[in-house]
């Protein structure tokens, strides 16, 4: 059974480091979950995962901005993205197949979805977020880690990478340049949804 973290004290380097290493099981775990599924099928040959472990002073970071308590214990509870994986998948289609077959891991636990794809962001940005609970093993114990899962097309991709620049890492990004980027992002969603249609047709056409 899982002990509960017992330091309080504002986390050290060397304890986060410890703690993210965990985190890094099981999103290897995840990853390999993901993978396997997409290489059963032909369809998800040319799409793309990455992951990431949140370093130290990005963790610290986020702890002063959104107010968590800076502690091993405040950590674990709050911060569900220490790890975090991303696949961008060719359609939206894809997409979804990928999340429900997440869904049916008896390995895994979804305790949180954001679908910004059918309900997008104020500022256009679209993606599907899970965040899973996994189980890995270390010192003969269970740990619970919380992994994050953004799932994407390309052309989110695209414009997360744009917005990324161009607004959040702007220390004074324009009105205009928020404005046109929401108004990319609706062409972005047309293209998508044009491409379900497009492989939709081309399933159609091969069974008749």
């Amino acid at each position: 059974m899982e002990e509960p973290f017992q330091n309080q004290e504002v986390i050290t380097e060397e304890e986060y480091i410890a703690y993210a290493k965990l985190c890094k099981r099981g999103l290897r775990i995840v990853n390999a979950h993901i993978k396997n599924f997409c290489d059963t099928d032909d369809n998800y040959g040319n799409d793309i995962i990455t992951y990431r472990i949140k370093s130290y002073k990005s963790a610290m970071e986020k702890c002063e901005r959104k107010n968590y308590p800076p502690t091993l214990d405040g950590i674990k509870k709050q911060m569900q993205d220490v790890a975090g994986l991303r696949a961008i998948m060719t359609s939206i289609d894809d997409i979804y197949r990928v999340r429900n077959n997440i869904y049916a891991q008896p390995g895994l636990e979804v305790i949180e979805e954001h679908d910004y794809i059918k309900n997008p962001k104020e500022n256009g940005y679209s993606s599907l977020h899970l965040i899973v609970i996994i189980q890995v093993y270390y010192d003969n114990m269970t740990k619970s880690v919380p992994v994050e899962i953004q799932l994407r097309t390309y052309s989110m991709q695209g414009w997360a990478a744009a917005e990324h620049k161009l607004i959040y890492k702007s220390s004074n990004p324009s009105d205009e340049a928020k404005a046109k980027l929401k108004h990319s992002a609706a062409h972005s969603r047309d293209f998508d949804n044009e491409v379900v249609e497009m492989f939709e047709e081309q399933k159609n056409s091969s069974e008749n």
